[in-house]
């Protein structure tokens, strides 16, 4: 089950092409098949929240903290 966020997360994947994320969904998708190359370690910890999200375990804005957080410490740009 997809749980949509208080307030996406946007990326800066290049100078001037942002990626929107507003679901713990997306965040998931984006952490599987489009994170990029480097230190994976951040990338499965959020991975774990997302899939924890879906089961109940914890709440939908621990996903998003997470991927925000991962983003951020993968180098990537981001604006809350």
């Amino acid at each position: 089950m997809d749980v949509h966020w208080s307030a996406p997360v946007r990326i800066e994947l290049a100078p001037g092409q942002y990626r929107i994320i507003s679901s713990t969904l997306e965040a998931a998708t984006f952490l599987l098949k489009e994170w990029p190359d480097g230190d994976e370690s951040i990338a499965v910890w959020a991975r774990r929240v997302c899939q924890e999200t879906f089961t109940g375990v914890r709440a939908a804005e621990d996903a998003r903290s997470a991927f925000f957080l991962a983003c951020r410490n993968a180098g990537l740009r981001t604006m809350p």
